[in-house]
């Protein structure tokens, strides 16, 4: 929706019935928070690249599960608080994921991070399973971000892309071959 009304780009949402006449049809495949949920995340890569162009682009975004920061709460915490069985039955991190991807035909062109979620754990807000703290903390993420963006941008960047603590993970992926 906002693709459409604030980029003024054309989406599509085919159903898994349709896909076959979108071959080779599009520039982005998007999906965010999709992979974690499928029986076979390599089945789906392949089948999101036969709808890409040639040299067209993969965006996936995924849980950042057993990043640096997770393992230090667990080891503080004595939990594994980002395991969701059985809603989610795929874990990644930076390796793996990328690795699924040159797998299955593509280049990571672009890889960063969100927001480290956990630092919120030192911090004493233990959000996980605590709808009204998480909306606290919620916020203050997006009142950093906002001016941690606006005032020091390049930092900003390199936390993101160089350290990858953060809470999902997003990649940017090139085609390189047919799927």
């Amino acid at each position: 929706e906002q693709a459409r009304k604030i980029l003024k780009l054309s989406t599509v949402y085919p159903d898994i019935t349709s896909l076959p006449k979108y071959l080779s049809t599009f520039d982005i495949v998007h999906a965010s928070l999709v992979l974690e949920h499928l029986l076979d995340p390599e089945a789906a890569l392949r089948e999101w690249g036969k709808l890409l162009k040639p040299g067209g682009k993969l965006v996936v975004i995924v849980p950042n599960d057993f990043s640096p920061l997770q393992k230090q709460a667990h080891d503080e915490k004595g939990k594994s608080y980002w395991f969701i069985s059985p809603v989610h039955i795929n874990y990644f991190n930076h390796l793996t994921l990328a690795n699924l991807l040159k797998r299955c035909g593509y280049s990571v062109a672009y890889e960063t991070a969100t927001f480290p979620m956990e630092l919120f754990l030192f911090l004493g807000m233990n959000y996980v399973g605590n709808d009204a703290v998480g909306r606290r903390c919620h916020n203050i993420r997006l009142q950093f971000e906002r001016i941690f963006k606006h005032h020091a941008f390049d930092l900003y960047k390199k936390l993101y892309d160089r350290f990858g603590w953060g809470r999902e993970l997003v990649f940017v992926a090139v085609k390189t071959r047919g799927n």
